[in-house]
């Protein structure tokens, strides 16, 4: 008996990605981009993945995406199980 699996969690911090995502209606005009969306929703329809929203402050990815102040650094860092090299 197989046992089923939970969807993998994908941590966004833009609402309107979601949304657009989420929406059936893609009225873009770039054929790639028409391409990923449809990818996105059949693994959504299909369990595979789930979306959900994080508050850019509460991403612990974001050092490993943007620029950040030496204090946000250190506190995503240890958020993520890092401990600074004294």
């Amino acid at each position: 008996m197989n046992k089923p699996i939970p969807p993998i969690s994908v941590h966004c911090d833009s609402q309107v990605v979601i949304s657009k995502v989420t929406r059936k209606n893609f009225n873009e005009k770039r054929r790639h981009l028409r391409v990923r969306h449809k990818s996105i929703r059949n693994l959504i329809s299909y369990g595979v993945i789930s979306l959900d929203f994080v508050r850019s402050k509460n991403n612990i990815a974001d050092p490993l995406t943007k620029g950040l102040t030496h204090q946000q650094v250190l506190e995503s860092s240890r958020e993520m199980g890092l401990e600074p090299i004294i």
